[in-house]
């Protein structure tokens, strides 16, 4: 059956007693498997899952209670390990509604995601700033927000299961970036807030801006 082809429906004459999730990979045009993300329905979660809580400690201007995270992880069809479900909580209801509806969501993603981890849903996180300003964070560095704080750790916790975010920066482009660093080290200059990865490592060299952390350039 083609991808546009509809399906015939079939109609059932007796009660339905059980059901079981069938798995779809999805093809492409021409035939052939596709990476895209396939949505086929909730899975049941099993009655025990494997979680980590992280403590995330807001800056002061934002919260002064710490907020505990807890993500757990789940087989999937495909026999990867993947985030499964979040939680939230804290002392306080200072960001209660939001934090909530961001694990309600984002746990209801993670269980219907069959092929691949979503990982639009870390990097939208991760693009997240606070008209406030941001905060020194002792686990991660800097961050813009505290919705780009728990994208940092989310990510961190995706990277301890193999599963990649953000593309790694070439071998080339690293030993690139390592010479500037040099460079700028013994020029004294003093990185600048990156818009891309949020570190202080934006110097400028040979007339343009870069950050010697991700590689993000003004430039091109």
């Amino acid at each position: 059956m083609s991808p546009t082809e509809i399906p015939t429906p079939v109609k059932i004459a007796s009660t339905i007693v059980s059901a079981d999730i069938a798995t779809v990979k999805p093809v492409t045009d021409k035939g052939k498997p596709s990476n895209d993300l396939v949505f086929v329905g909730k899975l049941p979660r099993k009655k025990e899952c494997p979680g980590i809580t992280y403590e995330i400690q807001p800056g002061q201007h934002i919260q002064e209670e710490p907020v505990f995270m807890t993500i757990s992880n789940m087989e999937f069809p495909d026999g990867t390990i993947r985030p499964c479900q979040l939680f939230f909580q804290s002392a306080t209801e200072t960001h209660g509604s939001w934090v909530d509806l961001l694990a309600r969501t984002y746990s209801r993603v993670w269980q219907e995601a069959r092929i691949d981890f979503p990982a639009w849903t870390v990097k939208k996180l991760l693009q997240t700033t606070d008209a406030r300003g941001g905060y020194y964070a002792a686990d991660v560095g800097f961050v813009k927000s505290l919705g780009h704080h728990i994208g940092l750790i989310l990510e961190k916790h995706c990277l301890s299961l193999g599963i990649k975010i953000r593309e790694k920066i070439p071998e080339n482009i690293q030993r690139i970036l390592a010479t500037k660093q040099i460079e700028a080290e013994k020029l004294g200059i003093k990185g600048t807030l990156c818009p891309k990865c949020s570190h202080k490592k934006v110097v400028r060299l040979d007339g343009c801006d870069t950050c010697l952390e991700c590689g993000y350039s003004k430039c091109g």
